[in-house]
């Protein structure tokens, strides 16, 4: 069963593995988020077994805002019909070739516009570039898939 919603200033993230365990969830936590890994919510044995499917829907249930840098996730059709099915709201960083500080300050200058993104319901998959949020999937009608 769901816990009852965050302050919409705070939020509850699920950071998956490709943002590794300690910098990103760090930062998150030093914001004044809630932060849940595959390691804090399934343990260290997990890590590299666990199909993404299982976390993206412990996700859902728990309502929890996913943040990856796996934009290839929105052409595997299990993880998106996850994310549908759970009604996930997902945020992605648009490169994946930033260091670990550069997605830190990435996410940073753009946490109040995540914190308004996350308002709406999902399902959704957002990316965070530079200075801005765009929305990947579902595409707006009339936008081609890229």
């Amino acid at each position: 069963m769901p816990r009852s919603p965050l302050p919409p200033e705070r939020l509850a993230f699920f950071v998956d593995r490709s943002l590794g365990y300690y910098l990103i969830p760090g930062k998150l936590r030093e914001w004044g988020h809630e932060v849940h890994t595959i390691r804090s919510e399934f343990g260290a044995r997990a890590e590299e077994t666990l199909p993404d499917t299982a976390w993206l829907t412990r996700a859902g249930e728990q309502e929890w805002i996913v943040l990856t840098k796996d934009a290839r996730m929105r052409y595997r059709p299990a993880e998106l019909q996850a994310i549908s099915d759970a009604r996930l709201r997902v945020f992605c960083l648009a490169s994946a070739r930033l260091t670990g500080p550069e997605q830190a300050e990435r996410i940073r200058r753009n946490l109040s516009r995540m914190v308004v993104r996350a308002r709406c319901p999902g399902p959704w998959i957002d990316s965070v570039h530079d200075h801005t949020v765009v929305r990947m999937w579902p595409r707006p009608a009339g936008r081609a898939q890229t």
